[in-house]
C-alpha cells in the first residue's frame, strides 16, 4: 500500500501528541452531537409552522357584521369561539368586559 503525504502528517500529528488529538477528537464529536440536535429542533419546528400554516386560513376573514360569526375556507358561518377551536386550536372561555357587564348591571337594575 502506498502511503500518502496526507497519511504521513495524519501518523505524524498523531504520534507526536495524541492528548491533544484525543481533545480535538472529543471536541468534534461534541460539535457533531449538538449539531445534530439542532437540526432535529429546526426540523421539529419547521413541521410545527407548516401544521400552523395549514390550519389558519391566510388573506381575509369574513366576519357577518351582525352576529360576527366568521366563514371559513369552506363557506361555512361559525361562531368565534367555534372558529378559534378549529382553525388555530385555542379553547376559549366565556365572561363580560367591563363595558358590557356595567351596561348589564344597569339594565337589571333599571
Amino acid at each position: 500500500m502506498k502511503t500518502t503525504i496526507a497519511h504521513r502528517r495524519a501518523k505524524s500529528h498523531f504520534s507526536s501528541s495524541p492528548g491533544r488529538s484525543l481533545k480535538s477528537v472529543e471536541r468534534a464529536m461534541t460539535n457533531h452531537d449538538e449539531v445534530a440536535k439542532l437540526q432535529k429542533e429546526i426540523e421539529l419546528l419547521k413541521k410545527e409552522i407548516s401544521e400552523l400554516k395549514l390550519k389558519i386560513p391566510s388573506g381575509v376573514l369574513q366576519v357577518c357584521s351582525s352576529c360576527k360569526k366568521i366563514k371559513d375556507p369552506h363557506g361555512h358561518w361559525l361562531a368565534l369561539d367555534r372558529f378559534l377551536t378549529l382553525y388555530a386550536g385555542l379553547e376559549t372561555s366565556h365572561g363580560y368586559c367591563e363595558e358590557c357587564a356595567a351596561r348589564l348591571i344597569a339594565e337589571a337594575e333599571s
